[in-house]
């Protein structure tokens, strides 16, 4: 009887033989390797393969059959790890090729030949880990991540839940978004990208829009300025209107140039990070940069109602530029141009590409700008794609060339974020070096007060002073930038001096801010109604000849009512002192000032 040694002399002799030789000797080599072992058999299955490789052109039926009898030799001196089983082409059509696992259990297998291996028992699927389990204990996944049963995500504005494998989601509406960003880039409610560059005013978006209809309850205006001297232009203003309200954002702040006549402001301001957010009772949000990003979003009750540069929202981006005229254009320009405010502004031209007229800055701005293709964005690609955005990045970063080149190119890469961010992916992108936000610079020199901190992820709904409940009537998620961390026995985060208080001062009707002791000034002469010290009545009157005062550590609610002739007029407190003076006839309407001193305010 031969040795193993000799018995691996024997078969390398067969494997070194030529292609034809070794087809024709190929059942005595598979029973010289099952003798011989699995060492042998796996030094001889290389070399065969390389001469079936040299006769597949010549004879693909016998390089077909000489690999099956290889593999299945193969797999039969090695063993399955229970539970899993082998599945043999000699004996069945099916082998390993379809064998499921928990993220191919719903995809259809389209076999081309039979693969014998090992495979899970009728019942189980592999778990991609080498076991199996039942199929109802595989794992959710989402973007190659596996979540196990119970588990949940967010996906935009509806919550995902992992059961048995399947997602369950919420069916929440989500609220559509316009973004205005850099030099001249609109993004539509209904997804449509351009760039306009027009140096003039604007309608972004209203509602009402027939041509006779003059009822809007609200309209959004860009002033649009040059941004570098290539024909670039980007929103330096905005103005609000909103029912009889009149806002206007320009550097860095939010003034009032007109208020209404109703007691109820019908919007709401809060700081989130980088962003001044503008919230309405009626669906409407505003977040600006304070620079030349706006993003609008609309609740679905303005579907189909809305027009402007930010098209028309009723889910078909082809109507998206509908001019003025109600007439649906092909031309950016055309439809851009038809909805300036003024008639003596210059029509917008065609967009010049800036790096090509700036061949010195083409280079850099590429270089610059490649972050957003970096893996720092990775988990975001596969959801917003980078390219429009590296594309708009690389044009505005060759734009600004008078100054302003890091500002271009932050708004352009923090675009790309908010947008990632919106589908909850949110990304640590800036750096000392990239676009860093100082926000160490809002605490206190000593360290005691070290409460700021970067966030990429945005906060949620904070206790401020001007929302002193925490209550935000829509979800508000993503938006980066510098977030106070309020401790106990300072809760209460005050926007105007940008610090955490344990008591909040007083704003009038116009939001305006006013520290506590401090005189608020009213329409009319006031008493003003304290508690302390207490008269034998159970009040206390201090009468101010122009003006009332902000009542104290207490939360108030301030009346200043006219009074009719003759004089005096008073102001009441809420809850309202034993007895205010009696009155022949009921007060007119009163001009109410809120102090938020409080949670119970």
């Amino acid at each position: 009887m031969n040795t193993a040694s000799e018995q691996a002399r024997d078969c390398n002799a067969a494997g070194m033989r030529s292609p034809v030789s070794a087809a024709t000797s190929m059942r005595s080599t598979v029973e010289c390797g099952s003798r011989s072992g699995l060492l042998v058999m796996r030094r001889l299955r290389s070399t065969l393969e390389r001469g079936i490789r040299a006769i597949r052109t010549a004879a693909p039926p016998l390089a077909q059959a000489l690999f099956k009898s290889v593999r299945e030799a193969t797999w039969r001196s090695e063993k399955c790890v229970p539970p899993m089983v082998f599945a043999n082409c000699s004996t069945s059509n099916t082998g390993a090729e379809c064998a499921k696992s928990c993220q191919t259990l719903d995809m259809h297998c389209y076999s081309t030949r039979c693969i014998s291996g090992c495979v899970c028992p009728p019942g189980l699927v592999s778990n991609e880990k080498g076991g199996c389990i039942p199929e109802d204990q595989c794992p959710c996944f989402h973007n190659t991540a596996a979540y196990k049963s119970g588990d949940q995500i967010q996906l935009r504005c509806n919550t995902c839940t992992c059961n048995k494998r399947k997602w369950e989601c919420s069916t929440r509406t989500c609220p559509a978004t316009c973004l205005i960003y850099g030099n001249g880039h609109y993004i539509t409610f209904d997804g449509k990208r351009y760039i306009f560059n027009g140096e003039c005013q604007y309608t972004l978006s209203q509602d009402h829009c027939s041509l006779s209809n003059s009822n809007s309850t609200f309209k959004i205006i860009t002033q649009n300025v040059p941004c570098g001297n290539m024909g670039a232009t980007c929103s330096k203003s905005i103005k609000v209107f909103l029912e009889d309200y009149e806002l206007i954002l320009v550097d860095d702040h939010l003034n009032l140039a007109h208020r209404g006549s109703d007691s109820e402001v019908p919007y709401r301001v809060r700081l989130m990070g980088i962003y001044l957010v503008i919230e309405t009772k009626k669906g409407l949000l505003l977040f600006w940069d304070k620079k030349s990003s706006i993003f609008i979003k609309v609740t679905s009750e303005y579907k189909g109602k809305i027009c402007g540069l930010c098209g028309t929202y009723d889910g078909n981006r082809n109507n998206d530029f509908t001019s003025r005229n109600n007439a649906v254009v092909a031309n950016t320009e055309e439809f851009g141009n038809s909805w300036k405010l003024s008639p003596t502004c210059a029509d917008a031209k065609v967009y010049r590409d800036a790096c090509s007229l700036n061949p010195y800055r083409n280079a850099w701005a590429h270089r610059q700008c490649s972050i957003i293709n970096n893996e720092i964005f990775s988990t975001c690609h596969p959801h917003v794609d980078p390219s429009r955005y590296y594309q708009a990045c690389v044009l505005d970063t060759c734009a600004c060339n008078t100054g302003g080149d890091c500002e271009c190119f932050c708004t352009a890469v923090a675009a790309y974020a908010q947008a990632c961010a919106e589908y909850n992916y949110c990304v640590a992108w800036r750096s000392p070096t990239i676009c860093p936000l100082f926000c160490d610079y809002y605490n206190s020199l000593n360290g005691e007060d070290c409460v700021w901190h970067y966030r990429p992820c945005g906060a949620p709904c904070m206790k401020t002073c001007r929302n002193p409940k925490g209550e935000c009537q829509y979800e508000i998620r993503g938006l980066e930038g510098c977030y106070p961390q309020c401790p106990k026995d300072k809760p209460y985060f005050d926007e105007d001096d940008m610090k955490c208080v344990a008591v909040c001062g007083c704003y009038d009707m116009d939001r305006k801010h006013y520290p506590i002791g401090s005189i608020v000034p009213c329409k009319d002469n006031c008493y003003v109604w304290n508690r302390p010290p207490p008269q034998p009545d159970g009040s206390s009157v201090t009468r101010l000849p122009t003006a009332c005062r902000c009542p104290g550590p207490r939360p108030f609610l301030i009346q200043c009512c006219p009074g009719r002739a003759p004089p005096p007029s008073y102001c009441s407190t809420f809850p309202p002192p034993a007895a205010p003076p009696p009155l022949p006839l009921p007060p007119p309407p009163c001009h109410r000032l809120l102090c938020l001193l409080s949670p119970l305010c």
